[in-house]
């Protein structure tokens, strides 16, 4: 950026220049913090080029994609430009970008003061914030994508939780329905029974599955010895 010894003259030529402005972050979720973000870096200067910067993530940990931010960003009119960045910039990374500013809520990550612009958190949400509020009802939200259609391996959850999970559903439910009163003999007993049968079937799965497994290395151990194999299919056959 140029220097200019008078405060008027500089303030003179920033509202006649295009001031180029970089916003950036890891953007795991996309809420309305990051748009307010945004709209205030936009609206910093009277002609103002804005980047977005996109921090890559580990694609094994991250939540979104970069193509799938790209996608949620591109539409937001604010936004002129959007880049991936592998680390959070400094200065240095604002001179090679040709950056003038780079607009944040949080400036104990960037190096040069005289580059950055703070922007006030009128909108109290993070994604820490956002993760924390998951963290704190999982349970909840796990119940209900099984509820939607999710398979408990999707979830990487084991059936016997899944289980867990539909029968705390059902205690709930009785609950709630003898509570109001509503709740028939005939209802109630059928919707134990229907929890107790979901239960039972858990456990058979469990128990075939384990015998899956058990077989399979079974017969592996076949070949090279088979005095243990013997014996070890006959105390299982027995059981």
């Amino acid at each position: 950026m140029e220097k200019f010894s008078d405060k008027a003259a500089l303030e003179i030529h920033l509202r006649n220049k295009e001031i180029r402005i970089l916003v950036a972050g890891h953007f795991d979720f996309i809420h309305a913090g990051h748009s307010h973000l945004i709209q205030e870096a936009k609206n910093k200067f009277k002609k103002v080029y804005l980047i977005l910067g996109i921090i890559e993530d580990d694609p094994s940990t991250s939540l979104l994609g970069n193509h799938e931010k790209i996608e949620t960003f591109k539409g937001m009119p604010e936004i002129d430009e959007i880049c991936l960045l592998s680390s959070f910039p400094t200065a240095e990374d604002l001179r090679k970008m040709n950056v003038d500013y780079l607009a944040t809520a949080d400036s104990k990550n960037f190096d040069d003061v005289n580059k950055l612009i703070l922007i006030d958190k009128k909108i109290n949400l993070s994604t820490d914030e956002l993760i924390a509020r998951i963290i704190r009802d999982y349970d909840t939200h796990v119940d209900n994508l099984l509820q939607v259609g999710y398979h408990h391996t999707s979830l990487k959850i084991s059936r016997a939780t899944e289980v867990n999970y539909i029968c705390k559903r059902k205690l709930k439910q009785i609950k709630k329905d003898l509570w109001k009163g509503g709740f028939g003999a005939n209802r109630l007993e059928y919707s134990v029974d229907s929890a107790r049968k979901q239960l039972r079937n858990c456990l058979t799965d469990w128990n075939e599955g384990n015998e899956v497994i058990l077989t399979n290395w079974l017969s592996r151990l076949k070949g090279s010895t088979s005095i243990l194999f013997r014996l070890l299919k006959d105390i299982w056959e027995a059981a």
